[in-house]
């Protein structure tokens, strides 16, 4: 597998570091994202094969991400790393075209791959 770019999207340096960390062992190019607004740059100019956003963020939020690339037709495959688990967090979520997410207390690094490795095939 060639050396794909994934965004992480993330304000905890803990959990953003810990999956940088974890993801560069399986060979993969990481940007990184502390805000919205910064997220949505780094895909501009990035072009990652995979987003890794969490939702509560400063600037603009996870959402709020969601939103634009929904209504730019975006087809970037977007896991969510939250811990939001209320059921309207999780419709509206699916609602913006988000299949795949994980609750933050359930996060498991490799549950992680195996979600990421249909979208590097």
């Amino acid at each position: 597998m060639k050396s794909e770019t994934i965004l992480i999207a993330e304000d905890d340096h803990i959990i953003a570091d810990a999956i940088r960390l974890f993801l560069e062992t399986k060979g993969l190019r990481i940007v990184m994202a502390e805000t919205g607004r910064e997220a949505l740059e780094l895909l501009e100019k990035e072009k990652p094969k995979i987003l890794l956003l969490d939702l509560l963020m400063p600037d603009l939020d996870g959402f709020a991400v969601l939103q634009t690339l929904h209504d730019q037709k975006s087809r970037i495959p977007v896991i969510v790393i939250t811990n939001l688990a209320r059921e309207n967090d999780e419709k509206r979520i699916h609602s913006l075209g988000v299949t795949d997410y994980i609750i933050k207390s359930d996060l498991s690094l490799e549950n992680l791959w195996e979600k990421m490795e249909g979208y590097l095939e």
